[in-house]
């Protein structure tokens, strides 16, 4: 009546083959003694060296003897899954931003994840497909599990660029006079703005500030306006300062001469006049008659014309006046004698 000994094995424990569900599992087979000598081995419910599934087999050997004495051998085969999931992640992407807006709606095809075990989960969604991502860098993640706990990260970047540049509001060309008796003129204007569609505009260039004195001539004023993301715009428009002030000329008295001793003429001098103008340059464009020219009785007007670099000019007018004071010399003849006649009267 005595049972045979059986000499079991420990339970084993191993982890799946790779990219399996399962594990093929090898022991030495139990055996058993008996008081009889005699022992068979009469159920073995799971081979060495066959496949096991993920999770606890329990593997059972029964011993008997030849009066049917029997004992049991029981253990477990435990296959646990350490194999993390493979995701299958897209590659990062580069968005630009919508127009008009400081962020972009960026959509992708949702990563998906395999597992030896076939079974596994989406456990974590940082970011959806679809959604507005803001300007710069957004890391999205997908965590997937499979049913030992196993799992892995997803993780790839949206990168959402801004190439939009800023729009400026730039003042039309402006035109201003000099101011009085000055070659410039201080010429003032609202200064301009940009707008953009991140919401961020620096100016980082001003050629000239509103207020400032311009010279004559045209002059281009500049303003560069930048954004985060360093698109940038001009803002460009011209300052002419026109010169519409006429020279000062300083002009002579009239001149009033007698003529040359003996002739209908008289050569008459003086200091050629001169002009000034707020520009600081001015020329002589035209002069009737020369000083130290000879000149007829009467009233001659001189004329000299001075003009600037903006062709305001200005005319310098005088009169040259020769009087004759000299009387005419009169060739007289010499006496004349008469002789003495008789004279008498007949009467008849």
């Amino acid at each position: 009546t005595e049972d045979p000994v059986a000499y079991c094995l420990a339970d084993i424990t191993q982890t799946t083959n790779d990219g399996m569900d399962s594990a093929v599992v090898t022991w030495t087979a139990p055996t058993a003694t008996d008081n009889s000598g005699i022992v068979n081995m009469t159920f073995e419910s799971h081979e060495s060296n066959s496949s096991f599934e993920i999770g606890t087999t329990t593997v059972t050997y029964i011993f008997e003897d030849s009066s049917l004495n029997n004992v049991s051998c029981i253990f477990d085969v435990i296959v646990i899954d350490n194999e993390d999931p493979v995701a299958h992640c897209p590659a990062d992407i580069t968005h630009t931003t919508d127009d008009g807006m400081d962020s972009a709606v960026v959509t992708w095809t949702v990563p998906i994840a395999t597992d030896n075990s076939g079974i596994v989960n989406m456990t974590f969604e940082s970011h959806e497909s679809n959604s507005s991502f803001e300007i710069g860098t957004t890391t999205v993640n997908y965590i997937f599990e499979d049913s030992s706990l196993n799992n892995v990260s997803c993780t790839f970047n949206v990168i959402v660029i801004d190439n939009e540049d800023p729009v400026a509001y730039c003042p039309a060309d402006i035109t201003h006079t000099t101011d009085v008796g000055m070659d410039s003129a201080v010429v003032t204007w609202t200064a301009p703005i940009a707008t953009d569609n991140s919401g961020i505009v620096n100016m980082t260039l001003e050629s000239h500030e509103s207020n400032s004195s311009f010279e004559i001539g045209t002059t281009t004023v500049t303003y560069i306006f930048e954004d985060s993301s360093l698109n940038n715009v001009s803002c460009t428009f011209n300052v002419i300062v026109i010169d519409t002030e006429d020279p000062v000329a300083y002009c002579l008295a009239d001149i009033t001469q007698t003529t040359n001793d003996g002739m209908d003429s008289a050569v008459v001098t003086w200091t050629a006049p001169t002009a000034t103008d707020n520009s600081g340059i001015v020329n002589m464009t035209f002069e009737s008659h020369e000083s130290n020219s000879s000149f007829e009785i009467g009233t001659t007007t001189v004329t000299y014309i001075f003009e600037d670099s903006s062709l305001n000019n200005v005319s310098c007018i005088f009169d040259v006046i020769v009087i004759d004071n000299e009387d005419p010399v009169a060739h007289c003849p010499a006496d004349i004698h008469i002789p003495q006649m008789m004279v008498w009267t007949v009467q008849w």
